[in-house]
């Protein structure tokens, strides 16, 4: 929002959120709050770049989940404006972002030889490999989709995702990934009639003589 020589910049509030960071804290997500993550990352920056905006820098911090477990994103078209960022290559720049995120959600790890955001970058020799190759357990689907989007030549010939609109498609062509069951409830039974503990009044004490 602009008023005069001001530049406002307005974000939603978002009272109970979590960056992505604060949740990674706690160890890798689980594929269905990774799923829910990567898929409405997606869908909001691929309608972004519908719009003509990108994000360009992407990170763990940018990333909001609330209370009800909706992600939101903050700094679309911000932070290219105030930094100058380049925008050749935008959506390739925000789809290899998306993919950042989503390794480091599947294991506890950035996929790249540096360390950031708390997180422990790849050894310098082990080159661009699946999740699941990294963490044991990690969803195959989700962990093939990593790596077509960050792998130049993903495994298993593949074809590399590069837009915003591809990754879109791939993920919703993911089959559907349930969330974790909850743990049922005990279950009281009432004890049957001759189960039932009797009461034993209490006996006076023995008088000593």
């Amino acid at each position: 929002m602009q008023e005069g020589e001001l530049v406002y910049v307005v974000r939603e509030w978002l009272p109970g959120a979590r960056d992505l960071g604060e949740l990674l804290a706690d160890g890798p997500l689980e594929p269905y709050d990774a799923y829910q993550m990567v898929r409405q990352v997606t869908d909001a920056i691929a309608a972004a770049h519908q719009r003509g905006q990108a994000h360009l820098r992407l990170t763990p911090k940018c990333v909001l989940r609330t209370d009800g477990g909706q992600y939101r994103i903050n700094g679309i078209a911000v932070d290219a404006a105030l930094r100058g960022l380049p925008t050749e290559d935008a959506e390739l720049t925000d789809v290899r972002a998306i993919g950042a995120l989503l390794y480091a959600s599947l294991t506890h790890r950035w996929p790249y030889p540096e360390d950031r955001y708390d997180l422990q970058g790849l050894p310098k020799d082990l080159g661009c490999v699946p999740p699941d190759q990294v963490r044991a357990g990690v969803h195959k689907g989700l962990s093939e989709l990593a790596a077509r989007i960050l792998c130049e030549q993903p495994p298993h010939h593949t074809e590399p995702i590069t837009t915003p609109a591809e990754l879109a498609a791939a993920v919703a062509a993911l089959p559907k990934i349930r969330p974790p069951e909850q743990p049922a409830p005990p279950v009281l039974r009432a004890l049957p009639n001759n189960a039932r503990p009797r009461y034993s009044p209490p006996r006076p004490p023995r008088r000593s003589r």
